[in-house]
């Protein structure tokens, strides 16, 4: 995609990219967001979401490209609830380390 003034279009610029080749690499917590009505279709999100381990696909009913700017309350909630779940499971991993440490 390329735009200016804040305008964007598709121009096949990405055709031909293998994005999916590296994706098992990533091991951060990843929540892959997409808007139904994207340029890019969903069956792209649901790849990316297929090839990371661990990761999760939302699909965003009323939204195109930025769903943070479509539907920002309920991106908002996503994201939230996210990284609430991440945070609690960074605790039971540290709690759970801090025990291994303690008893070994």
């Amino acid at each position: 995609m390329w735009g200016t003034g804040g305008q964007f279009s598709v121009n096949g610029a990405m055709r031909g990219q293998e994005f999916e080749v590296r994706l098992a690499e990533i091991r951060t917590p990843t929540h892959v967001v997409h808007g139904r009505d994207d340029y890019i279709p969903p069956a792209i999100g649901e790849a990316i979401q297929r090839g990371i381990p661990g990761s999760r696909l939302a699909i965003m009913e009323e939204s195109a490209h930025l769903p943070m700017h479509d539907e920002p309350d309920a991106y908002l909630a996503l994201l939230e609830g996210f990284l609430e779940e991440v945070e609690l499971l960074a605790r039971c991993d540290r709690a759970c380390t801090l025990r291994s440490v303690r008893v070994g």
